[in-house]
């Protein structure tokens, strides 16, 4: 991938990646490590966090964190700005998954899901388009939906699909709220990427399945939704902004 992260002046651009200890929010990581960005990696996992740091040999900076208290998001961005300076763009890439029947949902596996996967999405990039609204900078916003927030969920996912249409809506809000001051949010929603949670309570026939509905019949790499995210997030897309992008293997398609 080019340098689409360093500057005419050699300085290299400022990311926040959450999710970063693995699957998707890994990928993405590298992915700006390589397109020239450093990149503040924070997930929940110290272990995970330190594996992915080490990867970007020098590009990654981490910060063990629990998305679900919102009150420390601003010592949150004030922590990865002293790291890699001013950051320029946001991928909201955390998220969790229960599989569950329908009957078997409860309370507590529904606010699981929506306090980390919506909820944190909407208070964490609020309070940085705020921030860069304050500081007259420009920047993006890059949030991880699913297929799922169309299809309504397969394989026990109802809940976490209903957490994902709630990602597309507010990203579509943001975009119109701050469009005007040049912050762009657009979302990724993947759909079957080969990682563990992907694969968490899914046995080969469930994986078959999936991968007959996929036209190109396979699962996707998880670097395959980083270099999207990295696209939206980046002055490459400049004239994007409120977009939904799927990176389905055709899958989905609208």
């Amino acid at each position: 991938m080019p340098k689409i992260f360093t500057s005419p002046n050699n300085h290299n651009q400022a990311v926040l990646v959450t999710g970063a200890g693995g699957g998707i929010g890994r990928a993405t990581a590298l992915a700006f490590a390589n397109a020239g960005a450093q990149v503040a990696c924070l997930d929940i996992d110290k272990s995970s966090l330190a594996e992915t740091v080490e990867l970007l040999k020098g590009a990654g900076h981490a910060i063990v964190a629990d998305l679900r208290i919102i009150k420390n998001f601003p010592s949150i961005l004030d922590e990865a700005e002293s790291k890699v300076g001013p950051i320029d763009a946001l991928a909201l890439v955390a998220a969790v998954l229960r599989r569950l029947k329908v009957v078997d949902v409860t309370e507590d596996d529904w606010d699981f899901h929506l306090d980390l996967n919506a909820k944190a999405s909407f208070f964490l990039g609020r309070e940085f388009a705020e921030r860069l609204k304050r500081g007259n900078r420009i920047g993006a916003v890059v949030t991880t939906s699913s297929q799922s927030w169309w299809t309504g969920g397969l394989d026990g996912a109802i809940v976490y699909a209903a957490s994902k249409g709630a990602l597309v809506t507010l990203t579509r809000g943001f975009a119109r709220r701050y469009g005007p001051s040049n912050i762009r949010f657009n979302s990724v929603a993947p759909g079957f990427v080969d990682t563990q949670m992907l694969r968490s309570g899914l046995d080969d026939a469930a994986i078959d399945r999936m991968l007959s509905a996929t036209p190109l019949g396979r699962l996707a790499e998880p670097d395959e939704v980083a270099n999207a995210i990295v696209f939206l997030a980046s002055p490459a897309s400049s004239y994007i902004t409120g977009a939904t992008l799927v990176v389905a293997g055709g899958q989905l398609m609208f």
